[in-house]
């Protein structure tokens, strides 16, 4: 089983329908059997979402995805997942992206934000611009058809580590802070 999921808060930005919708397409796959999983949590504004999310699942007859809610521990569910799937229509700098990443996860991702400065196409994942779930399914079935899950993860790990490690983020703090001293002194 091929587990594909997302991290975020329920709310229609995420676009999740779009998740659905790659879902749908992904589970008449008969060479592969999927399971989509939804890790994060559903706020009580965001029921009538919700809602409307559960009858879509149940339009396209999908058994095989899950709305998780929140998780205790990010990494423990990044770590049941095979290919980090993000639909989301709008970001800056989407923090599940980069926690996928650094858990050596390969990326599927519209183009919102920083991501396609450091999710690149056959490197470490593939990128779409929004709402273009055919190119979604496309890269994921790359992944899949010439296995490069593990390469793709790796590569996901070292770009996160080189940008987004405690330690790299420590060291733009004191930068920025140092940069701030100099300019008032």
């Amino acid at each position: 089983i091929i587990t594909i999921g997302t991290v975020c808060n329920v709310n229609p930005l995420k676009n999740l329908e779009d998740f659905i919708e790659v879902a749908k397409v992904l589970s008449t796959n008969k060479a592969h059997k999927f399971h989509f999983k939804i890790i994060g949590p559903i706020f009580d504004s965001q029921k009538e979402y919700k809602n409307k999310l559960l009858k879509l699942i149940n339009k396209y007859n999908l058994t095989n995805i899950e709305l998780f809610g929140p998780a205790h521990k990010v990494e423990d569910e990044l770590k049941k997942i095979d290919i980090f799937l993000f639909t989301s229509k709008t970001e800056s700098s989407p923090i599940s992206v980069w926690e996928a990443m650094m858990m050596g996860l390969p990326i599927v991702s519209y183009k919102v934000g920083d991501v396609g400065k450091y999710v690149q196409d056959n490197l470490n994942g593939f990128t779409a611009e929004i709402f273009d779930t055919k190119k979604l399914i496309k890269g994921i079935n790359q992944i899949i058809e010439y296995d490069l899950s593990l390469k793709m993860g790796k590569t996901s790990e070292e770009v996160a580590q080189k940008y987004f490690s405690s330690k790299k983020c420590a060291q733009l703090h004191i930068e920025y802070i140092e940069n701030l001293v100099n300019q008032y002194s």
